[in-house]
């Protein structure tokens, strides 16, 4: 988890002047300190020859080679290129094309393997999550891995000089228009060109999301899933820092977990495991029985209300979202990454996000109409996770100097479960209870690896898992401070996307309060689909398939 900073200025506009470059880069780059408290560096690189001069700041988190020597960004003679990501078959990469490097760190293959293959023939290969500039001569690359578990962000200021940041905060006070970098492309800048800059952008996807259907008979689905999901654990535990995981609990935490212990112990290393909650929540009780299931030293972190409700204008600013039902999960996962900072020497954490948009675990999708329709909505979420879980994920743990790393997101771990017949995604039975992530929790049953209790244990949002009165508390506080004309009129104040709820109105003024006219940077409330349209909180305790309300 490291830090990027970027701006191509015009030569002889005020950007380009040095005191501004100063003032910037003091008031604006340090916004995202967080994201790499090891190292800090600024490059200022003259571009001869072009109409703009390059400014390149990066945060570094130190994980893989600690040394000085994978300080970025890396520079080759007139090029240059900086990466916040981890590229996982950088070894592999390495013994096959006779790659040239310096250090130890995973992100310097980059360079070496563009320069051998071009930009479009290399982006497939790296098997990782990352976003990187990448300059070679006058021309200027960016790139986001497919499904942009890595941030990036782009904006434009009056002069058009273009600034990228891994976070929009560090935009912010000087973008018209702050905008995601769309995850699964990349981008070309040609420095030559006299074209405006906002024309010499040429964006190409080289992710499409696209996978045929392969044809494996539902018995032998179980022993695939098991071995690439292996793979994946397995290569995420790669680290010079201390590893430890998330674990709520609910199935697949719990299988991450599972698996990074049993990897572990080949090594002889008990790994941490991390569960948050209030008093009485189901996740601190059934996080406590996996842990010692799978033989973690495991740390229970019991947060309080007034604890949650202090750390919702903090939360906000570092998620960069007003989004209901990420707050909702933001809030205990940022006070559970402060504790794991303060209270132990953990710096990668494993987690179990994405399992259930490309599985369908979502407890509204025991609704979906057909096969079809359940494939698109799923495709639909993995497309958008950027906005979502993956963003709740990044920025709680980032703002803490933590690295996450997701294993159900592995890119053969999706290729396997979206070319899989569509039939065999859909909730089946189980003891006469239709379950959602049937083939996953079926792929895991009569190994032992987690109890019968746990494996198949009934979906819970994160956020009313860590404690049912969480949402209900916060949804009282909103009361206090949102009164019924202000929701009236809501259509009003916020043009786009208007809170429907006074919890939402909440999370909205305080997202105002730090990002002032950029409700663009999601597209819509994330909320259950095929359900009854009077539902407008997204919690699944609202859904008859949850049970926990009554009707």
């Amino acid at each position: 988890m490291c830090g990027i900073f970027l701006i191509l200025s015009k030569k002889n506009t005020d950007c380009d002047k040095p005191i501004f470059i100063s003032k910037l880069m003091s008031k604006s780059f340090i916004k995202t300190k967080h994201r790499g408290p090891d190292n800090s560096s600024i490059s200022l690189i003259d571009l001869h020859g072009t109409s703009y001069n390059l400014t390149f700041g990066f945060h570094r988190l130190k994980i893989m080679d600690t040394s000085d020597n994978g300080n970025q960004p890396f520079k080759y003679e007139k090029d240059y290129v900086m990466c916040n990501g981890e590229i996982y078959n950088h070894d592999v990469l390495k013994k096959n094309f006779s790659l040239n490097v310096k250090s130890e760190s995973d992100c310097e293959v980059i360079y070496p393997l563009f320069k051998l293959l071009g930009m479009e023939r290399m982006l497939p290969m790296l098997d990782g999550v990352f976003s990187f500039a990448l300059l070679h001569g006058e021309t200027l690359y960016l790139a986001r891995d497919p499904i942009g578990i890595r941030p990036l962000f782009y904006g434009r200021d009056n002069e058009n000089n273009l600034y990228i940041c891994s976070e929009a905060k560090g935009l912010y006070d000087h973008c018209k228009k702050i905008e995601p970098f769309p995850p699964g492309c990349f981008a070309k800048i040609n420095l030559e060109s006299t074209e405006t800059l906002e024309n010499n952008i040429v964006f190409k996807r080289y992710y499409h999301y696209t996978y045929p259907i392969i044809n494996i008979p539902f018995n032998l689905v179980g022993e695939k899933i098991r071995d690439v999901l292996y793979r994946s654990v397995k290569k995420r535990l790669m680290s010079d820092r201390t590893v430890g995981m998330f674990l709520s609990g609910g199935v697949d935490s719990s299988l991450i977990a599972a698996i990074s212990q049993k990897i572990s112990n080949n090594n002889n290393i008990t790994l941490e495991t991390f569960a948050v909650g209030m008093k009485g929540s189901p996740d601190l009780e059934n996080a406590r029985i996996v842990a010692k299931h799978i033989g973690t030293k495991h740390h229970e972190v019991l947060i309080t209300v007034d604890e949650a409700l202090t750390a919702l204008n903090d939360t906000i600013r570092h998620l960069e979202s007003y989004d209901i039902t990420t707050i909702r999960a933001s809030v205990p996962q940022y006070l559970l990454s402060k504790y794991i900072k303060e209270k132990t020497n953990v710096t990668v954490v494993l987690s179990g996000e994405g399992a259930d948009e490309i599985l369908g675990g979502y407890l509204y999708f025991h609704y979906a109409p057909n096969s079809t329709e359940f494939m698109k909505e799923s495709e639909r979420l993995l497309r958008n996770l950027y906005q979502y879980d993956v963003l709740r994920t990044d920025r709680t743990t980032a703002a803490h100097g933590l690295e996450v790393r997701v294993p159900f997101l592995d890119k053969e771990f999706l290729e396997l479960v979206y070319s899989l017949p569509s039939s065999y995604k859909l909730p089946m039975m189980h003891n006469d209870v239709n379950k959602e992530k049937y083939i996953l929790r079926n792929a895991y049953s009569q190994t032992g690896l987690l109890p019968d209790s746990i494996l198949w244990r009934k979906k819970d949002a994160f956020s009313d898992a860590v404690g049912y009165n969480w949402v209900d508390s916060v949804k009282k506080y909103a009361e206090s401070k949102v009164s019924d004309s202000m929701i009236c009129n809501a259509n009003l104040t916020f043009a786009n996307n208007p809170p429907l709820t006074k919890e939402a109105y909440l999370y909205r003024s305080i997202f105002e309060n730090h990002y002032s006219g950029c409700s663009n940077l999601i597209t819509n409330f994330w909320m259950p689909k095929w359900v009854s349209k009077n539902i407008i909180d997204p919690s699944a305790t609202y859904l008859n398939a949850h049970g926990h309300r009554t009707k």
